[in-house]
């Protein structure tokens, strides 16, 4: 039996209720279980900790593969494919192992990772199933050995001869950016067919700069952080167009962004009041800042997706809480965590996927939050008659629950249930 609950909450907001399905993310196995990562598909990864530390993969309601060929090994990405990556090791100061495993219950160990002493990470997966990510030096110093493998060269060191060198993402050409340190100064660059191209000096980036993320364009988000300040840009290597996004001015602490697949960027900073600030950008409607309640002194942006939904974490007085939250189209953080309906001390946002589902975890538990469109009685994706035949065998009921067929939320399903129906007839999508 498959261990797993679903919870549905409904809450209004802004005179229309929008309700949220709550899956417990769990499994019939013994042992302590942590996710990571989350694609489209909810399919998930992370790590069983029983009697040795294994890397999982979680999908449709338990865990459907384990790698067992390490005492302790984690999974940290997970693809629209289904393959998520991770790394094992046999013991303190070793080297790491290159781990790629799937949903149909296989995984491969494909690279010892020389060098890393157990001091790796990785930080992003293409669809192709390769992966890139860093090692400090084998020692947990600042020095960063970026790395890439691809089914066709294996394992490669980028810029060995650099003084550091850092990967942040790769496409699905399987082109590489990051930043590597020169003298004084951190380059963005990209790296393509082994060869590396220094986007510092083709761009005339000042100060320090970094490549963030790809788009599905294949644009780069880069910045440059002369005099304290930092400006971000899109660049698109098609035609060497630089699109400016924001400067932040000196003082603009913490920073930090997320990119969705689709080019929207999200950032959370604090200033030089040590007011903690966040926004949103698109290229329709520029910046525009997500609304803080006077309670929130920390906000950290831990994922946007492609409809300009962001998730992240708060810090709320008086006791310095941390609270998983997320801001819709009104731009306002809503806490995520009362949708669980467990009450946990602290949660923390970890992931969002296109289908508006975000990945949380309250105290030792994860759950899948799915925000269900307005009128899809049924939960099928659509609103259609089987909605509208929902809604009138329930007539004068209370709708059995949230997300049925009282979708205004009165308490009793009537003609304002059935007008919303066909109001928001045809496919979510």
């Amino acid at each position: 039996m498959i261990a797993t609950t679903l919870l549905s909450i409904c809450l209004a907001a802004g005179g229309s209720t929008e309700c949220i399905e709550a899956l417990l993310v769990e499994t019939t196995l013994p042992g302590l279980f942590s996710v990571s990562a989350m694609n489209d598909s909810a399919a998930c990864t992370g790590m069983l900790d029983g009697s040795t530390e294994r890397m999982v993969v979680w999908s449709d309601g338990d865990i459907v593969t384990q790698v067992t060929s390490f005492p302790e090994s984690y999974g940290v990405l997970i693809n629209e494919n289904g393959q998520a990556a991770g790394l094992g090791s046999t013991g303190i100061f070793q080297d790491d192992r290159l781990v790629r495993a799937d949903i149909e219950g296989n995984f491969e160990i494909l690279a010892s990772i020389s060098g890393s002493g157990g001091w790796s990470s990785l930080t992003a997966m293409n669809e192709l199933g390769s992966i890139v990510g860093n090692y400090s030096g084998g020692s947990g110093s600042s020095t960063w050995q970026a790395f890439a493998w691809t089914d066709d060269a294996g394992l490669e060191f980028i810029e060995p001869d650099a003084t550091s060198s850092y990967v942040r993402d790769i496409d699905e050409n399987d082109r590489v950016i990051g930043y590597a340190l020169y003298e004084s100064n951190y380059h963005a660059f990209i790296w393509e067919d082994g060869v590396v191209t220094d986007l510092a000096d083709l761009l005339g980036l000042g100060g320090n700069s970094v490549a963030w993320r790809f788009d599905d364009a294949g644009r780069l988000l880069v910045s440059e952080h002369p005099a304290g300040g930092a400006s971000y840009y899109w660049f698109d290597p098609g035609d060497a167009s630089l699109e400016e996004i924001h400067t932040f001015p000196s003082g603009s602490y913490s920073l930090r962004n997320v990119v969705s697949s689709n080019g929207l960027v999200a950032f959370s900073w604090t200033n030089t009041s040590n007011e903690a600030l966040a926004a949103r950008w698109s290229p329709a409607n520029g910046l525009e800042y997500i609304e803080m309640n006077e309670d929130i002194v920390g906000f950290t942006v831990t994922g946007i997706n492609g409809n300009g939904r962001v998730i992240g974490t708060a810090f709320l007085l008086p006791f310095y809480e941390q609270v998983a939250m997320a801001s819709g189209d009104d731009l306002v953080l809503e806490d995520l965590e009362v949708h669980t309906g467990s009450n946990p001390l602290t949660s923390i946002a970890i992931d969002i996927n296109d289908n508006d589902q975000m990945l949380i975890r309250g105290d030792y538990e994860y759950w899948i939050l799915s925000t269900r469109c307005e009128g899809d009685v049924d939960g099928d994706g659509a609103v259609d008659v089987n909605d509208l035949l929902l809604v009138i065998s329930s007539w004068g009921g209370d709708g059995g629950g949230d997300c049925g067929p009282d979708t205004d939320g009165s308490g009793v399903v009537d003609v304002n249930d059935l007008l919303d129906v066909i109001a928001a007839w045809g496919s979510c999508g």
